[in-house]
């Protein structure tokens, strides 16, 4: 907890700060803070999308061995409805995605969007899993019905 609270005081100090609010989610993950680590990890997505794909150094994020042994408590916390079972599938999803393991990755984004539509998981899927492939995406894109936007 100390390491959660020094971050807390670093963003008292600079407000926003991308790094310092990872690192806290990071403090919150190693802790087993699961709620307060999905509120602020969809807050800093939110207001700061380049961090979805950042990668961090060991030191930097709770170490691998670490995450995985998190898996199965996530995935029981995430199995069901509520606030509670949402939030452990955002931090499922993100934990697979330092892991490099797709399929917890998947299993996090599909409890999260159980009981409702989520932009954010959206847009996870789409920059983690590559879930639309191109072809996909460019048949979904506005067609400019053949003017090539000079008139």
């Amino acid at each position: 907890f100390d390491a959660e609270a020094r971050f807390a005081l670093a963003l008292s100090i600079k407000p926003g700060d991308p790094t310092a609010s990872i690192a806290r989610v990071h403090a919150q993950i190693g802790a087993g803070l699961t709620m307060s680590a999905a509120t602020n990890l969809r807050e800093t997505f939110t207001t700061n999308p380049t961090m979805i794909t950042a990668r961090y150094a060991p030191g930097l994020i709770p170490p691998a061995s670490r995450l995985r042994d998190m898996v199965p408590r996530l995935q029981t916390l995430a199995d069901g409805a509520g606030l509670r079972a949402r939030q452990s599938a955002l931090i499922l999803a993100y934990v697979g995605y330092h892991l490099n393991d797709n399929a917890i990755i998947k299993e996090g984004l599909d409890r999260l969007e159980l009981e409702t539509e989520d932009r954010l998981a959206a847009l996870l899927r789409l920059v983690w899993l590559d879930d639309q492939p191109v072809g996909e995406a460019l048949q979904d894109a506005p067609q400019n019905e053949g003017k090539n936007g000079d008139e």
